[in-house]
């Protein structure tokens, strides 16, 4: 969230284009495969923010529309690309089975609820936030 927040937003886009992006009530979704099990937070305030697994399958209507392709940066920061298909894995913001996993999409657009731990380097993450047409 932070690097989002402050890195990613101020790196990415204009003085004007920020002024687009409103702070917005970031919900904690829970997990719906293992909502007994991990506790999502409390809900954040938050211009960019990472998917849940409820969203990513709202917004993408198929596993193909959810598939991500790694940009030149995250590729020299490390996201590993899948030789099978050349496109990468994604957090998203729900907790998975353990405290300390996350929920993510796989390579080919799957959801994988089970999810994986956070320390892992491997994946990208695939910035989401609303757009003020109108500031």
């Amino acid at each position: 969230r932070e690097w989002l927040n402050l890195h990613f937003i101020a790196d990415a886009f204009s003085e004007e284009e920020k002024a687009m992006i409103p702070t917005v009530l970031v919900p904690a979704h829970k997990n719906p495969k293992y909502e007994v099990q991990t506790d999502p937070g409390n809900p954040t305030e938050d211009q960019i923010f990472l998917l849940s697994i409820e969203e990513a399958d709202r917004y993408f209507e198929s596993e193909e529309d959810r598939i991500g392709a790694a940009t030149p940066y995250a590729q020299a920061e490390g996201i590993q690309i899948h030789t099978e298909n050349g496109h990468c894995w994604t957090w998203l913001r729900t907790p998975g089975i353990h405290q300390d996993c996350a929920a993510n999409v796989g390579s080919n657009g799957y959801i994988y609820p089970l999810g994986e731990y956070v320390e892992r380097l491997s994946d990208g993450v695939r910035p989401a936030m609303w757009i003020d047409l109108h500031p």
